[in-house]
């Protein structure tokens, strides 16, 4: 029987990753990278003639979401961390997910996991559609690929 024992900790750069990589996966991401290059190639026909509110504007449409949305998406994510339970362990065996946390116990077995996502540095358990619980490659160490064979099992 096999029994994985990871304990969880997530910093705000690995939810910003994680998000951003959402955003950029879905017709959002498609429709600010258009959005950025219509302001760039706006920037580029007009902004010798522009007044200097619609420099600013101009300036504003092009950092928007290469620079201020990322920055935002950032802030929420260490917003968000701080309120997360600390010293999380979670433990996997062939009958799902143990989640041990100060003097509580959940265990979900792998039937009612709505849905795993192994992503580049993490893995994303989801219990819900916007609820999960995240592994990072640092917390996984040296059993990642082990952990990972077992997912495929149980996924």
């Amino acid at each position: 029987m096999n029994v994985f024992c990871f304990k969880s900790e997530v910093k705000p750069f690995d939810c910003w990753r994680s998000a951003m990589r959402r955003i950029y996966r879905s017709m959002t991401g498609v429709i600010n990278i258009v959005f950025t290059a219509a302001m760039l190639g706006l920037a580029a026909a007009f902004f010798e003639s522009a007044k200097p509110l619609e420099k600013s504007l101009i300036l504003l449409g092009c950092i928007w979401f290469p620079l201020i949305q990322p920055t935002i998406i950032y802030l929420q994510q260490r917003k968000s961390i701080r309120s997360m339970p600390k010293d999380m362990e979670l433990s996997f065996s062939d009958s799902g997910m143990q989640v041990h946390l100060a003097e509580k116990e959940e265990s979900i077995p792998w039937n009612k996991m709505y849905r795993i996502s192994i992503e580049p540095g993490m893995v994303i358990l989801f219990t819900d559609e916007r609820h999960g619980y995240i592994l990072t490659n640092r917390n996984m160490g040296q059993e990642r690929e082990a952990f990972l064979s077992f997912l495929k099992q149980h996924n």
